[in-house]
């Protein structure tokens, strides 16, 4: 159960997932892990409402006798193969494969025959990861789907809480989710820094007990320190959903 759980979490939560796989697996049915696929598709289509994801599948121990073109078509007619027997929900009924995912292949060689090769490979296959600029890079791209860093911690236990409890869940009601909690803890923040602060305390303490204003200018420099802590709030709440953040920052006002 919990091998099903993490690969489903890891495709919901990633935009490319690495799959790796045996050469001389290819084409078998446990071993290829195609019932783990079978189910990870179905369940995917059923609690979440997917975006797009590429899947490099990595070819591991892969030899010079068989070409690699005749392993990446026998892998596509087995992917396309266990798209068609899962059960789609109805709005999804007439999806293809490729409306929610991209396929690459790419293979390294037998790490103990081979090493020298293996670990230029490896690198090499970093360096998609690592470099945006590379014609085949596989560094994500900002589309305003992703999640910003500051709320990276909650949409993965929200993601991994839905994949255990089987409920449903759409993207964008786990973004508004996502950037509730996130700005209701930035804004908290921000008011409590302004009120543990010194000088308010100081300011509050030139009001008289009867509620006149024993220092001129007081109010000015209240706006002051408020303007501030909206600001502090802006920068941080920036890429998060516009309407929820919008909101958080009228109630700090």
């Amino acid at each position: 159960k919990f091998e099903k759980q993490s690969s489903l979490f890891a495709m919901a939560a990633a935009d490319t997932l690495l799959v790796n796989i045996w050469c001389h697996d290819i084409g078998r049915e446990n071993a290829s892990g195609k019932p783990l696929l079978k189910t990870i598709f179905q369940v995917i289509l059923k609690i979440f409402n997917p975006k797009k994801t590429t899947l490099l599948f990595v070819i591991r121990d892969k030899t010079s006798k068989t070409p690699m073109d005749a392993l990446v078509r026998d892998m596509r007619t087995d992917l396309e193969s266990i798209w068609r027997s899962v059960t789609k929900p109805s709005k999804h009924a007439k999806a293809s494969f490729d409306d929610f995912f991209t396929l690459q292949f790419t293979s390294l060689p037998h790490y103990e025959y081979a090493q020298t090769q293996f670990v230029e490979e490896a690198n090499a296959l970093y360096g998609r990861f690592a470099d945006p600029n590379r014609r085949d890079t596989l560094c994500p791209v900002a589309d305003g789907s992703n999640v910003p860093a500051a709320g990276l911690v909650v949409s993965l236990r929200e993601t991994w809480n839905a994949v255990v409890n089987d409920k449903d869940l759409d993207l964008p009601a786990h973004k508004v989710m996502v950037a509730t909690v996130r700005c209701e803890e930035i804004a908290s923040g921000k008011l409590a820094f302004m009120s543990e602060g010194r000088e308010l305390a100081s300011l509050g303490a030139s009001v008289a007990p009867d509620g006149a204003v024993a220092a001129p200018g007081l109010g000015l420099r209240l706006t002051a320190h408020a303007v501030i802590a909206l600001r502090g709030y802006d920068d941080e709440a920036q890429y998060f959903d516009e309407s929820v953040r919008d909101t958080k920052r009228d109630e700090l006002r």
